[in-house]
């Protein structure tokens, strides 16, 4: 039987961890102890009472622990004892009563993670790119995922990835995350997936709906205050789309397309909602700190018109929003002043020449959020400098002078290249003491266990082995022993 916050109609089927040998991941976490590490592999269930169904990806691979304990057979005392195997969550549960004491439970949580990235569909860039060039493609995947059960009691730190990207490039910083126990016993990680490939104003518009329909649907009582206090945690493209969520846009966005009054906009209701959805909206107050990593508050040179010449070649929008942007242009001739509105790409949208990143600096925030930013210092010129890549002091992609952001509470230079940045272990220790920074000054009040007796001593039972180094450019998971 399943104990803790799984059930066990969820599970497919289990493999034990030590069959595999994780790779991919520079670290593995590892602790010793009683009991048998397996990886459980959850079904996706069409019919489910839990609220937080909708948010698990397919073939989710999670850690449990097997462990044998003895219960009375009171059906037929006759038959005295019976053996009972519980599957226990390691990253809800670390240790486990013998008799009159506590002794720490044996738990891998890494292998089960690179199992899951072993997906041929995640595991490799073709997803990224596929959801790059094809905006419909994205749109079928796209919104929150969750690797592991809503908890009410615990905030949630949202991660958004960026340009041609996926969730899956988070793994080496939440797998070192979720590892630190007081973070995991305090946060739940939800991870964002959007069309990288469409101008990040309109993914900013839809994450704002996604995680407005997460809040209803998680809590429409509005009882969890953990939710109050979410984090959010950007790299590159994707802390625009962060920073965008705690903005009061007042009229700054609108007016960089018209001096007309909107409301005299024509065309259907629907599209004339979502122009208004995208250019209008105020800061979420229940984002309380947003951590950006190699973004580019003034964009980037990376966007130049070689570069924007082949993304309209190669990147289709998603067709709704391609059909319905025109569609209303054309309905309201000499109405529009810029064609902020007809940008069809990313790359376009991320020209430094943009007036929309001057409005969004000057733009008025939530005053309750606090900012914190991460900078990529790889040299003047990075890999990408073929592509156009500033001559500035930058990480490849993206100038330190664009990087940086007056209104931080905190910032580091991390030597990285962009592309990397938020994997450097500078970055994630960076964004653990932020993690136990807001845990502090939030209003939620820490999680401590009890002081244990344990069964064998303190000094073999650390609470995190050293972590197993691997080399970061194998793939996620070989059979063990080959």
């Amino acid at each position: 039987s399943v104990d803790g916050r799984w059930r066990d109609e969820e599970f497919e089927k289990f493999e034990f961890a030590s069959d595999f040998d994780a790779e991919g991941l520079q670290n593995i976490y590892h602790t010793y102890g009683l009991g048998v590490p397996l990886i459980g592999i959850r079904k996706h269930l069409e019919q489910s009472s839990r609220p937080d169904e909708a948010y698990y990806p397919q073939g989710l691979a999670l850690p449990l622990t097997a462990f044998i304990t003895t219960a009375i057979e009171t059906e037929v005392p006759e038959q005295g004892q019976r053996s009972v195997i519980k599957l226990i969550d390691p990253l809800e549960q670390t240790e486990i009563q013998v008799a009159d004491r506590f002794a720490p439970l044996e738990s891998d949580i890494s292998t089960p993670l690179a199992y899951y990235l072993d997906d041929p569909l995640l595991g490799n860039n073709w997803f990224s790119t596929a959801a790059l060039l094809n905006g419909d493609f994205a749109r079928q995947f796209g919104g929150l995922y969750m690797l592991e059960p809503y908890d009410s009691t615990k905030i949630p730190v949202v991660m958004v990835h960026g340009f041609w990207s996926s969730p899956m490039t988070w793994t080496e910083m939440f797998n070192d995350l979720r590892a630190d126990k007081s973070i995991r016993d305090n946060y739940q990680f939800w991870f964002y997936l959007y069309p990288s490939g469409q101008p990040f104003w309109f993914s900013a518009r839809q994450m704002r709906e996604d995680l407005a329909a997460a809040r209803q649907q998680l809590d429409p009582h509005g009882h969890s205050a953990a939710l109050n206090d979410m984090v959010l945690v950007g790299h590159s493209m994707g802390g625009l789309i962060s920073r965008l969520q705690t903005i009061n846009s007042q009229n700054r966005f609108w007016e960089l397309v018209s001096d007309g009054d909107i409301n005299e906009l024509r065309g259907d209701p629907e599209t004339r909602q979502r122009v208004r959805d995208t250019l209008y909206f105020d800061a979420n107050p229940a984002i309380a700190r947003v951590i950006t990593i190699g973004t580019p508050h003034r964009g980037s040179n990376v966007s130049n018109s070689l570069t924007r010449w082949l993304s309209q070649k190669l990147f289709s929008l998603p067709s709704n929003l391609s059909n319905e942007y025109g569609r209303i242009v054309k309905q309201n001739p000499a109405y529009f002043k810029s064609h902020m509105l007809e940008i069809t790409t990313s790359t376009d949208a991320l020209s430094p020449s943009s007036r929309f990143f001057e409005a969004m600096l000057a733009a008025e925030t939530s005053q309750r959020v606090q900012y914190h930013n991460i900078i990529g210092v790889y040299g003047k010129r990075g890999a990408t400098s073929w592509f156009g890549g500033s001559k500035e002091l930058s990480d490849g992609v993206v100038s330190v002078e664009s990087a940086q952001a007056e209104d931080a509470v905190s910032e580091l230079h991390v030597p990285s290249e962009h592309s990397s940045v938020h994997q450097h272990p500078l970055a994630v220790l960076e964004v653990k003491r932020i993690l136990h920074e807001h845990l502090t000054q939030s209003h939620q009040v820490p999680r401590n266990e009890a002081t244990r007796e344990y069964y064998v001593s303190p000094a073999a039972h650390a609470e995190e082995t050293p972590p197993t180094q691997t080399p970061s450019d194998a793939g996620p998971l070989t059979p063990a022993g080959r």
